[in-house]
């Protein structure tokens, strides 16, 4: 069992702890104990207390953006300063303001590295941790975990229960930004804690895991149960470390790790099952999973499908995450000064926010974000098409707070309209058909309906077609989209690129695919009698080979199938099943998009 020991395999060795380091170790803890101070004594009582009074989700919005700017230097020590190289491998993760990430627990400071995946996504200052209580009464570290609405737990359920329901209940709303770090073992990985979590496996009769503990599956259940609605996905993460895994000193002196090793699964929702005693399985299934990724990755010295990520600098450390927050925070800031500010002569109160300090430096953490190679403020414009020979009723659905033309409206033949999208922006759009809605804007549709009503506020009812779309998603302001039939097909669509730079190929789907559509895939059309949409695989038979979940929810073991190769080689340039991304995941610069629905040609 090789767990945290060295990996013989490489020549990685741990450094030395030399008179420079101990130096340099000691004026960077200096450093971040001190502006930690400043931070918790100068800026929580006002935006933690004092405009928590006026607006909880305005409080929020700016501990947030506090906490970023000082979180922002810790990935830049990890990498940067101390020469450690961050490996990424799995699933490529778009920009999601809410997810819930569940990773094993292999050392003190495991924690500290999802905030090189959080900045990467300028969600750095979203992250919450659910922790052990006895965390919350450290000096100074204490009183930032209660400002900063960490989750405490006792371990033990009738205590845990309640305070996670209380505590969670209050993030459910979809509007607001969420990170939110679960480690399922509770506490971190030793060979000792390993020997009794198999010796009571054996007793219970649970798989014996030899390079992780097994999961205690029921704060993952309230997690779910509280959030369901309103997350994005779930980031399955499995870390290692080469040579030996640290400990927070080692962070601080720059003894180790050499690498750090991050394998992220992505899995949606609706691939999860509601219901507790089955996701408790799929939580099982996920820890035995990463116990086979770790024992290759000790064997091998690498996890599977490393992608690269790129190199961060000190200036993309702050600005990056400034330059993410401005659009949001500002406004928001500006709402409070107004409060605060109140005056009979509505020019002056005006002017005194525009006058205020912490304005100013949001305005300069912008420039300075813009000046070093940051992902520019600017708009993406969608141009929704309706190239089809009957009326359409596209759907929207957005990943963070920005809806686009009010979730849904009708595009009759040969009509388009433009929808503008902030950099940040991640959604899809889809085409609802053989609709009927009243005045009221309630109705149905044979396909993609989204809960009876003409505006969606969730996803659409499978199988629809999906153009998926993630824009400004890193500090190249690179956009991510794709033509998916992962959930089936309805509708023909293209995507179009207009402008920009890069890779900006055309992706979509322009043949017919409900003319072969197999006939145990077939949805009807009660009107016509003909199809009117091709089910994916996945939802006609619930078969883990389809759904590439259970003992199939990796690439290795999730491979194409009969039928996800049919629409493959229908529409090659759209995702057929969950892991097609080489070929089916597009990225542009600074383009535009025009999106037709009935294409006749790519």
């Amino acid at each position: 069992m090789e767990v945290c020991g060295d990996l013989k395999s490489d020549n990685l060795k741990n450094r030395p702890l030399t008179p420079l380091r101990i130096l340099r170790g000691l004026m960077i803890l200096l450093v971040f104990l001190s502006t930690a101070f400043m931070f918790l004594l100068y800026f929580a009582p006002i935006a933690a207390l004092g405009l928590r009074l006026l607006s909880v989700q305005q409080s929020r919005k700016v501990v947030s953006l506090i906490f970023g700017l000082w979180l922002a230097l810790w990935p830049y020590l990890f990498e940067t300063v101390n020469g450690t190289t961050v490996v990424f491998s799995g699933d490529i993760i778009p920009v999601e303001k809410r997810v819930l990430l569940i990773a094993n627990h292999r050392t003190e400071v495991d924690w500290m590295y999802l905030w090189n995946i959080a900045l990467r996504k300028g969600c750095l200052g979203y992250i919450k941790y659910v922790l052990k209580s006895s965390l919350m009464k450290l000096p100074i570290f204490g009183w930032g975990f209660h400002v900063l609405e960490f989750i405490p737990v006792e371990r033990k359920r009738e205590v845990d229960e309640p305070v996670l329901l209380q505590m969670l209940s209050s993030f459910k709303d979809p509007q607001e930004p969420l990170w939110l770090a679960l480690f399922p073992e509770g506490t971190d990985f030793t060979e000792e804690k390993c020997k009794r979590s198999q010796k009571f496996a054996a007793e219970v009769g649970l798989p014996a895991l030899s390079n992780v503990l097994l999961p205690k599956t029921r704060g993952f259940g309230v997690c779910l149960e509280v959030l369901h609605n309103s997350l994005d996905a779930v980031y399955d993460l499995t870390i290692a470390y080469k040579p030996r895994c640290p400990s927070f000193m080692d962070n601080v002196f720059g003894t180790d790790p050499s690498e750090v090793h991050i394998h992220v699964r992505r899995v949606l929702l609706k691939e999860i099952p509601a219901n507790e005693a089955e996701s408790s399985a799929w939580l099982m299934d996920s820890f035995k999973l990463k116990d086979k990724l770790l024992s290759d990755f000790n064997a091998q010295g690498k996890f599977p499908n490393q992608r690269p990520e790129e190199e961060l600098s000190v200036l993309k450390c702050i600005a990056t995450f400034a330059g993410k927050q401005q659009q949001v925070t500002k406004p928001s800031c500006q709402k409070v000064f107004l409060l605060l500010n109140q005056s009979s002569d509505e020019k002056e109160s005006k002017k005194a926010v525009a006058q205020h300090p912490f304005t100013d430096t949001l305005d300069h953490l912008f420039q300075v974000q813009m000046s070093s190679g940051g992902i520019a403020d600017s708009a993406t414009v969608f141009t929704l098409q309706n190239s089809c020979a009957y009326s359409v009723w596209p759907g929207t659905l957005s990943g963070n707070s920005i809806t686009l033309g009010d979730g849904g409206f009708p595009l009759t033949p040969g009509a388009s309209v433009q929808l503008t999208a902030p950099t940040g922006w991640s959604g899809r759009f889809w085409a609802r058909t053989g609709c009927n809605f009243d005045a009221s804007g309630h109705g149905t549709c044979v396909t993609g309906d989204c809960g009876g009503v003409l505006k969606c506020t969730g996803g659409g009812v499978p199988p629809a077609t999906l153009a998926e779309f993630t824009v400004g998603s890193s500090n190249a302001g690179m956009d991510f989209y794709d033509v998916s039939l992962v959930d089936g097909y309805n509708v023909k669509m293209g995507i179009k690129p207009q402008g920009g730079f890069g890779n900006c190929k055309y992706a979509g789907c322009v043949s017919d695919i409900n003319e072969i559509c197999p006939s145990e895939l077939r949805i009807m059309d009660p009107n016509s009698g003909s199809v009117a949409a091709c089910k994916s695989a996945c939802a006609a038979f619930s078969s883990p080979e389809f759904c590439c979940t259970g003992a199939h929810a990796t690439p290795q073991t999730c491979s194409p199938t009969y039928y996800s190769s049919m629409f493959k080689n229908a529409c090659p340039s759209a995702y057929s099943y969950a892991y097609d991304d080489a070929s089916s995941t597009f990225t542009c610069t600074g383009s535009n998009y025009l999106i037709t629905f009935c294409p006749t040609q790519s």
